[in-house]
C-alpha cells in the first residue's frame, strides 16, 4: 500500500520540521497515538516508542528514524503493526511549507484480506492527520 498526502501550512520550514520530528507531539495530531515514551532526540537512527490505538487494541510501537535532513526530510519506519515506512519532504512555499508525505506499507496475515477496507481508512486518517497538524500549527501550536 501506498498513501500520499500535501498539506501547504502557513509557518516557516523550521518551525513545521521541529514540530513534526518531535515525537512526543505526535499524540497532539496523529490519530492514534495515546502517549509516547522511550523518545531519543531527533536525529538519524533515533527511537521512539508510540502507545497507540489500532483496530481497538492497545499497541506499542517503536519508529526509527532513516533518513534525517534537517529542515527538508526525514523518513521513519516501524515494523509493528505491520511493516511501513513514512517519508515527509518539507519545502519552503514563500512564508510558508508544503510537507508531502508518503506512507507506504505491507498488510499481512488476516489484515492482508482487509486491504481494500484498511486502505480507504487509511487514506482518510493520513488526510485527518495532516489538516488537525495544518490547524495547530497555524493556530500557534
Amino acid at each position: 500500500m501506498r498513501f500520499e498526502v500535501t498539506t501547504d501550512i502557513d509557518r516557516p520550514v523550521d518551525e513545521v520540521f521541529a514540530f513534526v520530528t518531535d515525537q512526543h507531539n505526535a499524540r497532539e495530531w496523529v490519530t492514534g497515538v495515546i502517549d509516547t515514551k522511550d523518545v531519543e532526540p531527533p536525529g538519524l537512527g533515533a527511537k521512539a516508542t508510540q502507545i497507540v490505538k489500532f483496530l481497538g487494541r492497545r499497541l506499542e510501537i517503536t519508529n526509527e528514524v532513516v533518513e534525517w535532513e534537517p529542515n527538508q526530510r526525514y523518513t521513519f519506519g516501524t515494523k509493528v503493526p505491520f511493516p511501513s515506512s513514512m517519508h515527509v519532504t518539507f519545502i519552503p512555499r514563500g512564508n510558508g511549507t508544503r510537507i508531502e508525505a508518503v506512507l507506504e506499507g505491507e498488510l499481512g496475515g488476516l489484515l492482508k484480506v482487509a486491504e481494500p477496507i484498511m486502505a480507504v481508512m487509511v487514506r482518510r486518517q493520513l488526510a485527518s492527520d495532516y489538516a488537525k497538524l495544518k490547524k495547530l500549527l497555524e493556530a500557534g501550536g
